[in-house]
């Protein structure tokens, strides 16, 4: 066996670590044709750049589609709304319609009277308490009349005056038309046909007459129509 001195197998060691380094680094460099160039911070940031984008582009959709649902919403609200305010408007004007109309009815109707009148022409009144109804009837009819409410109406005496069947003459056609027209008036409209005068006739007399209760308490403000 060989000794070699402590200085020299010292050196020894070391040139052949020198070697074996340079060895493995030729041996690297061979592998690789270009130079190691590592880019993991800008892959790094590509992939959070494009993490970014995708979430972005996620929360505008997501935007988006939260907007058109609740603009949705809103057309659909607006539409119920105005549904309603068209049904609320539509259920307005029947209740205004209806309010305008008044009911009556007919209490009692002849062609001549239990009494003798003075004036012989037509003749339309307005009856708002049960004494003047009564007192009025009489002079109508040969009967008490039965007894009508006027603490919610009144009664209407609608009287075609004396009529000569041979002459011309207005004749009430049985038709009341009533509005209201204020809070204390109603309009009451009495219809009429046109009777013309008849040639070769003996005459006739008569006072056709009407007593009609209408159901409100406003003040009457009368309209004559002719009817075509």
């Amino acid at each position: 066996m060989i000794n070699f001195p402590r200085p020299k197998l010292q050196m020894l060691n070391s040139v052949l670590c020198c070697l074996f380094a340079i060895v493995l680094l030729q041996a690297c460099g061979g592998e690789r044709s270009t130079p190691f160039n590592p880019q993991t911070s800008s892959s790094s940031c590509s992939s959070s750049s494009s993490s970014s984008s995708s979430s972005s582009s996620s929360s505008d959709i997501l935007e988006s589609s939260s907007s058109s649902s609740s603009s949705s919403a809103s057309s659909c609200s607006s539409s119920s709304s105005s549904s309603s305010s068209v049904s609320s408007s539509s259920s307005n004007s029947s209740s205004s319609a209806s309010g305008s109309s008044i009911g009556y009815t007919l209490v009692w109707s002849g062609s001549q009277t239990n009494s003798s009148i003075e004036k012989k022409e037509k003749n339309v009144q307005y009856i708002r308490n049960s004494a003047d109804f009564h007192s009025i009837a009489n002079i109508y009819v040969d009967r008490n009349l039965e007894e009508q409410n006027f603490e919610t109406g009144q009664v209407i005496l609608v009287d075609d005056g004396e009529v000569d069947s041979c002459a011309a003459h207005l004749q009430f056609n049985g038709t009341l038309n009533l509005t209201d027209v204020s809070d204390t008036s109603v309009k009451i409209t009495l219809n009429y046909l046109e009777k013309p005068s008849v040639e070769k006739c003996t005459s006739s007399f008569s006072r056709p007459f009407s007593f009609y209760y209408v159901n409100t308490r406003k003040l009457p403000v009368f309209e004559e129509k002719i009817l075509q």
